[in-house]
């Protein structure tokens, strides 16, 4: 067996390209997910081999082989490179997010495609609209993942390029219909209440609400992923106070220790906020995703500078290091 390469994997993901587009057009459903979630997974682990191929390694006991192998030490291995172990397409796509966040499609989409690979979710069971958002999610993605691996736009889906932008065309101007639709419907449910309500018991009802929706959405301090809520306006109702929940990331820089290391500095705690959900205590509106804050007309990704004296905290931090010295 030879080692997993970058090109190896690319050329794989491409050939499972070919054959889901083409079951698309036979519309054979089955065909198309578990060839589409193939190349996927392929893709996944070709741009994380693009990095280092010790990315690709399942992280299990016994498996020093497989490092030995992925990092060009595999004359060193007691066992054979049909040995090798990698991780699945789930762990796989969970490592690029981890990477490229935030994703170009909802994950959960992405996700799906794998469950009806994998058998955990049956493709007939999805209506129309899954099957469109599905699989518009994953050329998305694929495109991304092109990009990152520098694969010009004319080598990625043979002659099927019309058919891959169309598909995603199709499913954008769906969400953006969808959300108009959802738009309107949060108004006039809003009318529909205030009907009921004196003017003067509005301002306590829509605190009420507010605080009831924040407070349902405030992260666990416990868990690993850093999140942070904060509000917006609402794209229905205008109310100032709709409650968006964000993926945060935040800007290192690397410093050496003096020691032959080097230390992480978090520079002017300059935060980049990825838009996940909204949801407005007063009108009742929901979006979740990136598609869905495009459509609605709100920003996908938010800088947060929470500290302009940057330098300041540089200065101080470099002192410490001489003083440390």
């Amino acid at each position: 067996m030879e080692t997993i390469t970058r090109d190896g994997l690319l050329d794989s993901a491409r050939d499972f390209a070919g054959r889901a587009l083409e079951a698309h057009l036979q519309d054979d459903t089955r065909g198309v997910f578990l060839h589409a979630a193939t190349s996927l997974e392929h893709l996944c682990k070709a741009y994380l081999c693009s990095l280092h191929p010790a990315l690709l390694l399942e992280l299990k006991q016994d498996q020093f082989h497989s490092l030995l192998h992925l990092t060009g030490n595999g004359a060193k291995a007691t066992k054979t490179a049909d040995k090798i172990r990698t991780v699945s397409g789930r762990v796989a796509l969970a490592r690029v997010e981890e990477i490229l966040k935030p994703l170009p499609a909802p994950k959960d989409h992405l996700e799906r495609l794998i469950d009806v690979r994998d058998g955990v979710v049956h493709a007939g069971l999805l209506d129309d609209s899954k099957r469109k958002e599905t699989l518009a999610a994953w050329l998305r993605m694929g495109n991304r993942l092109f990009e990152e691996l520098q694969v010009p736009s004319q080598e990625r889906w043979g002659n099927r390029i019309e058919v891959v932008e169309a598909l995603i065309s199709d499913h954008l101007s769906e969400v953006e219909r969808d959300i108009s639709g959802r738009i309107a419907t949060a108004r006039l449910r809003l009318e529909t209440i205030y009907r009921d309500i004196p003017e003067e018991l509005r301002g306590p009802w829509q605190a009420l609400r507010r605080t009831t929706i924040h407070l349902a959405l405030t992260p666990d301090p416990d868990q690993e992923r850093d999140e942070d809520l904060l509000y917006e306006t609402c794209p229905a109702c205008a109310d100032a106070k709709a409650s968006v929940l964000y993926d945060v990331e935040v800007d290192f820089d690397v410093e050496p220790d003096g020691l032959g290391g080097y230390d992480a500095v978090t520079v002017g705690e300059i935060r980049l906020l990825h838009a996940k959900a909204l949801e407005c205590g007063v009108c009742g509106l929901r979006l979740t995703g990136p598609d869905e804050f495009t459509a609605a007309g709100l920003d996908v990704v938010v800088e947060d500078q929470a500290d302009d004296d940057g330098d300041a905290m540089y200065d101080a931090w470099k002192d410490s290091q001489l003083d440390q010295g």
